[in-house]
């Protein structure tokens, strides 16, 4: 999660943001209370939300981590893409896609900002997803809002792919039979090498 300090007198406020670890304890009728871990000087403290009204609590968003971030024409490889999106999204479908002109502007779909300019090669490799070249490209987070795809060249590939750029990103979907996007991950590149 992340957590926003909005520190100072109202008309000079500074803004601190902390990426941190911790846990929400609510009830319906109840204040909020975060206990943080290493939130100032590696102490552990625990925030009533409700009574501080400096302190804001942002979702942290989904992640995207590629193993590696080149690969060999010459050898080919492989690399995991492991997609963590966290309990909120428990069970919901998700799609990696791909293109080769970069993460910005990017696209928006359904008011959420995807990182990945769609070209004629998204399309190509959308016709992939779930072959032996992207594995579990598309399909369901666990329980713990995790899922792992894995591209495989499957040996050498063309030296026409030299010095270009793939570029990823991970969207979660509402349900499987819509393509209602309700989160994207931030991009990750594979750079191709000799």
């Amino acid at each position: 999660m992340i957590v926003e300090d909005h520190c100072g007198p109202l008309d000079d406020q500074k803004t601190f943001r902390r990426t941190i670890t911790g846990t929400f304890t609510s009830s319906a009728t109840g204040p909020v209370f975060v206990d943080i871990a290493n939130w100032k000087d590696g102490v552990s403290s625990s925030l009533n939300v409700n009574f501080i009204d400096n302190i804001s609590v942002v979702p942290q968003a989904a992640d995207l981590e590629l193993s590696v971030g080149e690969i060999s024409c010459t050898a080919g490889g492989t690399s995991e893409f492991v997609v963590s999106a966290g309990t909120v999204y428990a069970h919901k479908p998700y799609v990696i896609l791909s293109g080769k002109l970069g993460t910005w502007p990017g696209v928006r779909v359904n008011s959420v900002d995807v990182p990945l300019n769609v070209d004629s090669w998204t399309y190509t490799a959308f016709g992939m997803i779930n072959t032996p070249y992207l594995v579990n490209f598309r399909g369901t987070l666990d329980g713990s809002g995790s899922a792992t795809g894995i591209l495989d060249t499957r040996g050498p590939v063309s030296y026409e792919l030299f010095g270009q750029v793939m570029y990823f990103a991970c969207v979660l979907l509402e349900q499987p039979q819509t393509f209602l996007v309700i989160e994207a991950t931030q991009p990750g590149h594979i750079l191709f090498v000799p």
